[in-house]
């Protein structure tokens, strides 16, 4: 629930509240999550789950007291891990983003990279406001990006090539012309002398 206060003259004469519910909140971010290609995340403080795409089926008494369910009740062991001090890597070359922090986890083998933002402004409890991908995503990325130059460069060099021949083809019988023309000029010039 977001509360705002609503004051006339200096005094305070309500509150305007909305709410949304977390599984509500969950389907909104997975769906955004999905189209990405990551895995996104809202967090309230360090240890309770705000939006999760595995909490889009959410209810409140799913066997946890508290009105949040707990980092450790998420189903994703990335998530889960986003505290261990062991498990983690720097990966601030990767999130090249003013106020955002950038990290990776490194979880049986596979690593993920983690981008996230502290939001004080929602209350007393900040959020953190985050996503991850696995590293290998990145990579793939990267390797399909460096196709795509090499193959544009050999589009290039294959245009150029077909550009210089067919150029030498296009003035082949203008320069055959321009021989035979000299060649009549030459007679022309003999037959005076």
């Amino acid at each position: 629930i977001l509360a705002t206060p609503l004051t006339r003259g200096g005094q305070r004469v309500g509150v305007i509240a909305q709410a949304i519910t977390v599984a509500s909140l969950s389907l909104q971010i997975a769906s955004k999550g999905e189209q990405l290609g990551i895995v996104p995340y809202i967090l309230y403080g360090n240890d309770r789950v705000l939006a999760h795409p595995s909490l889009i089926d959410w209810k409140p008494g799913n066997g946890d007291s508290a009105a949040l369910p707990s980092l450790a009740r998420v189903n994703d062991a990335v998530l889960r891990e986003i505290w261990n001090e062991n498990l983690r890597f720097d990966a601030s070359f990767f999130v090249d983003l003013s106020h955002s922090e950038g990290f990776g986890v490194d979880l049986d083998g596979r690593r993920y990279v983690f981008a996230q933002r502290k939001v004080d402004s929602y209350g007393a409890v900040p959020w953190i406001v985050g996503a991850y991908i696995p590293t290998s995503v990145v990579r793939d990325l990267h390797t399909r990006l460096i196709n795509v130059v090499v193959g544009a460069a050999g589009v290039l060099v294959l245009t150029a090539l077909m550009a210089g021949w067919i150029g030498r083809m296009t003035s082949l019988p203008v320069r055959r012309l321009a021989a035979a023309a000299r060649q009549v000029r030459s007679e022309i010039g003999r037959a005076h002398v």
